[in-house]
């Protein structure tokens, strides 16, 4: 029988389990971190994934954690705005419910070590995340927050010069705001997420439209997340 040790128990590396799993190999998941973990992400998932899953055989798992129905996109360009329907409803589930969702899964056919992976020798994949450095001030930021509320059945996506917010609903009723922006405009005011978002004209007037998605609301803490350098020649 192949063995396999698959470092990192995210989703990439809870799949690649269920995937060794289901070909009759012996795996050894590493995951040093507890979950359930909140991660910086969209939380947008696509129609497409629905087979993956399937073929996964979590599909079943997927339907029961409720995730939201998104049926359109909605995209503002400063006072421009365009909007159409999807062809099939996408899903919104948040990733720390994602993420367990799938570590419960290969948990129940891998063996679970709670610790830094450290090389065998033995056949590997390395799913444990991205590293690397960029120099400070020139990095992006990829942020995020939960708010309650009433939910949308649109993704609405706000673009700026190197910056974008991403709204849509999760499970239960939340909404996701997240989105990403360089870290010289966020440290201007002194990476109060809030404030940089207040600055955005069609970014108030969602807000004020839907008064959930404000401060008071928060049902997580904004999280914040370096990433790599900004591309200078980019704008939106």
């Amino acid at each position: 029988m192949t063995s396999i040790e698959i470092a990192g128990a995210g989703p990439a590396g809870s799949c690649a389990a269920l995937a060794a799993l289901s070909e009759g190999a012996a795996v050894r998941l590493y995951e040093k971190s507890p979950f359930p973990r909140h991660k910086v992400c969209g939380e947008f998932l696509s129609p497409e994934i629905r087979p993956a899953l399937e073929k996964l055989g979590v599909w079943d798992e997927f339907v029961k954690a409720r995730p939201s129905s998104i049926s359109s996109v909605r995209l503002h360009f400063g006072r421009r705005e365009t909007t159409w329907k999807l062809p099939e409803p996408a899903f919104g589930l948040s990733r720390s419910r994602l993420d367990q969702l799938l570590f419960d899964c290969a948990g129940r056919g891998a063996e679970i070590i709670h610790q830094q992976f450290s090389s065998t020798g033995q056949t590997e994949i390395l799913a444990c995340g991205r590293k690397g450095s960029a120099s400070r001030g020139n990095r992006l930021f990829g942020f995020k927050a939960h708010f309650t509320g009433p939910a949308g059945d649109a993704v609405e996506l706000f673009f700026r010069s190197r910056a974008y917010v991403g709204v849509s609903s999760v499970e239960n009723g939340i909404t996701n705001v997240c989105g990403l922006a360089p870290e010289s405009e966020l440290a201007e005011c002194g990476f109060d997420v809030d404030h940089f978002i207040r600055g955005w004209a069609s970014l108030r007037a969602r807000r004020d439209a839907h008064p959930c998605v404000s401060p008071a609301e928060t049902s997580t803490p904004m999280r914040t997340t370096g990433l790599k350098p900004a591309n200078e020649n980019v704008t939106v």
